[in-house]
């Protein structure tokens, strides 16, 4: 298979939060992949999208089969046959889903949340969804990891609420076995900035027992539940509106419910016993590396492409 990704470079190389790139690069191991679009140096905006992307096909003597669109705005790809897909992280914003939809000239549109595909399927062309992904990491032995709890990432309470009110709860029960890892900005200096940032990230979140999460205000299965089950920890988080999810990853969590607040929290949390968090965070990995890897993502990408074509 012959994958176009159309992706602004400056984004690339400075987007703190890598999966769309980093999904497409494993898609990449198995299939071909080329990377292109506004800032890179074989697209020329002077010219137009029909152009550059016969261009690219010459140049490196393929076919695509795909063109995955990030920010189609300015590309000029309404003349263009080849099927082009984009594919959103949070969509909750119509009017900005549907101006994606629009730039990209798109003919599938991908949603990671279930919520949001219920919510605008009907609205758009044709729309598939699958889960976010997350690399698999070497397990930290149990016995050697350093924090009992971790919270990471943004600290906005009117976007996290449940995140921030259960790591006041992880710190009022552990004290200095939690471990606040701050949000490090939303763009970074540079591409090698952004893969340490996320290396770094990944061998923190290995280094705590329990991560605390939560679903946001729209009630997501965001990538850092499945990223702290890769990385062998215990998700601690409400309910997530995602039925793969509900299936696979939510019976081993940790399960805040609706209303809950610092003190009943708190008392949730010290309610497991080490020999049963030990064996939640077994199944939550092998959960994540059964349903929820980089292999799975790519092979839904593939799958989609195949269907359409």
């Amino acid at each position: 298979m012959n994958i176009l990704s159309l992706f602004p470079k400056h984004l690339y190389d400075t987007k703190m939060s890598p999966g769309r790139t980093l999904y497409l690069n494993h898609v990449g191991k198995s299939h071909t992949v080329i990377w292109s679009g506004i800032g890179w140096d074989e697209w020329d905006v002077r010219l137009s999208g029909e152009w550059n992307v016969r261009s690219l096909e010459d140049k490196h003597g393929v076919k695509f089969d795909a063109i995955v669109v990030y920010k189609g705005e300015g590309l000029g790809l309404e003349n263009v046959t080849i099927p082009k897909f984009v594919i959103f992280n949070e969509a909750h914003d119509d009017v900005a889903v549907m101006k994606e939809v629009h730039d990209a000239s798109a003919n599938v549109a991908v949603f990671h949340h279930e919520s949001d595909y219920k919510r605008l399927g009907s609205c758009l062309p044709m729309t598939c969804r699958w889960s976010h992904a997350a690399p698999e990491v070497p397990l930290v032995p149990w016995g050697d990891r350093k924090w009992m709890t971790i919270s990471s990432g943004c600290t906005a309470e009117k976007i996290y609420p449940v995140r921030v009110m259960a790591a006041v709860a992880a710190e009022d029960a552990y004290g200095d076995r939690h471990y606040e890892l701050p949000h490090p900005g939303y763009r970074l200096a540079n591409r090698h900035a952004v893969i340490q940032q996320y290396s770094s990230y990944l061998k923190t979140l290995s280094q705590a027992k329990i991560s605390i999460c939560c679903t946001s205000i729209h009630r997501y299965p965001l990538a850092k539940l499945i990223e702290s089950a890769m990385c062998g920890c215990v998700v601690a988080t409400d309910k997530p509106i995602c039925s793969r999810f509900e299936k696979y990853l939510w019976p081993h969590c940790i399960q805040i419910p609706d209303g809950a607040d610092r003190r009943s929290t708190k008392a949730l949390l010290y309610s497991y016993d080490s020999d049963e968090l030990k064996e939640m965070a077994a199944a939550s990995r092998r959960a994540a590396l059964n349903y929820f890897s980089y292999d799975h993502w790519s092979d839904c990408l593939i799958s989609a492409i195949e269907d359409y074509r």
